[in-house]
C-alpha cells in the first residue's frame, strides 16, 4: 500500500496513538532522558508522574492507547517543546513512521 509522502505531522500522530504516555527513559531504564526531563516544567513533571502512577498495562501485551500528550484532533503533541528524546529521534517519512501509518490507515478502514 503506498502512503502519500508527508513532510510534517499535522492530522497524523500514528506515531503517538500506541505509547500511552511520553517516556523519558532512552534505550533502557538505566540511561534516563535526564536533559529533557530536567528542562520539564513542574507541573508537567507532577501530572505525568501522577498519570505514570496509576497507569495499568494492557493484558496480553497489546498497544497502549494514544500518548496522554497526544492531541488527537491535530495529531500533534500538546507538550511538543518538552518531548522526550525518543520522539525527537523519530523522524517524519521514516520506516517507523511509514509502518505505524500503513497500521493505522488499515486499523481505520475496518
Amino acid at each position: 500500500m503506498n502512503l502519500p509522502i508527508v513532510t510534517d505531522c499535522n492530522d497524523c500522530g500514528a506515531c503517538c496513538r500506541h505509547m500511552g504516555y511520553p517516556t523519558f527513559l532512552y534505550g533502557s531504564a538505566t540511561q534516563p532522558d535526564e536533559e529533557h526531563w530536567v528542562r520539564l516544567p513542574r507541573e508537567l513533571k507532577e501530572s505525568l508522574l501522577a498519570y505514570i502512577d496509576q497507569y495499568e498495562p494492557l493484558p496480553d501485551g497489546q498497544l497502549d492507547g494514544a500518548c496522554v500528550w497526544l492531541d488527537t484532533k491535530s495529531g500533534r503533541c500538546k507538550h511538543h517543546e518538552f518531548r522526550p528524546q525518543v520522539c525527537r529521534d523519530f523522524r517524519i517519512g521514516s520506516r517507523g513512521c511509514l509502518q505505524w501509518r500503513r497500521a493505522y490507515l488499515v486499523s481505520s478502514r475496518a
